[in-house]
């Protein structure tokens, strides 16, 4: 669901998953990989559907974000959906 959200709803998202969550607690997050370029005809199909994607950040961007919170503890890229599935573990 992150897609449909930008920068700063997203991190105010990790920051409340982050509060939440115990000490090594694991979760799954799928963010759209906005770097593959099936991504751009998806995003014109959500758009045509009402649900246009805010999501603006690069993989890269998105890490930087992350390393606040949680240790990544594998990636992995689903490029049939021009996703990336982030298996995360909670720091505190």
């Amino acid at each position: 669901m992150l897609e449909y959200f930008d920068r700063i709803f997203v991190e105010k998202a990790l920051i409340e998953a982050h509060r939440i969550m115990k000490h090594n607690g694991r979760f799954v997050l799928d963010i759209p990989n906005n770097e593959n370029p099936m991504r751009r005809f998806m995003r014109l199909i959500e758009e045509h559907r009402g649900c246009p994607n805010r999501f603006d950040m690069s993989p890269q961007e998105f890490n930087v974000m992350l390393h606040n919170y949680f240790e990544v503890n594998n990636i992995e890229k689903i490029d049939d959906v021009a996703m990336i599935q982030y298996f995360l573990i909670c720091k505190k």
